[in-house]
């Protein structure tokens, strides 16, 4: 005779399960040795353009100043977005590795534009018994103007 089994419990323990390894393949970063690209497609880039968006078009004075810090001008939400261009993702992986010291290959990153300066993440770079990663301000040049963590 078999034991009696809970049907409900089986079926919200499979859809459980389904959801989460739905979230786990849909929102979990691609590995950089899985990616040929240079622009990251890490899910972080929608928070890090939500940041650009506030930066540009905040007119606290808070923001004002770090604006101002990272020479950016006020520009409207239409001029932030991701960038996709494989050139310019090649330029701010070169210039994010050479300025954390990497001697590996290029990386991914997640680049942002805000007018005419690039805000640049590598979302797999970690500092060493820190917590924060380490963004880049570039400019039109990919030279570095600022750096912060977060």
């Amino acid at each position: 005779m078999r034991p009696a089994v809970d049907q409900r419990g089986l079926a919200h323990g499979a859809l459980t399960a389904g959801v989460l390894f739905a979230v786990y393949l849909f929102c979990s970063p691609v590995p950089a040795w899985a990616q040929e690209s240079l622009c990251s497609e890490n899910p972080l880039w929608s928070g890090l353009a939500s940041y650009g968006i506030a930066l540009a078009t905040d007119t606290t004075e808070m923001n004002r100043r770090t604006r101002d810090r990272y020479g950016i001008r006020p520009v409207p939400a239409s001029e932030v977005e991701r960038v996709v261009d494989e050139g310019a993702c090649e330029k701010a992986s070169r210039a994010y590795g050479n300025h954390v010291g990497s001697e590996g290959p290029l990386q991914p990153v997640i680049v942002i534009r805000v007018g005419t300066r690039y805000i640049v993440l590598d979302p797999e770079f970690r500092i060493p018994t820190s917590e924060f990663l380490p963004h880049l301000i570039l400019d039109q040049d990919f030279q570095v103007v600022a750096v912060f963590a977060a």
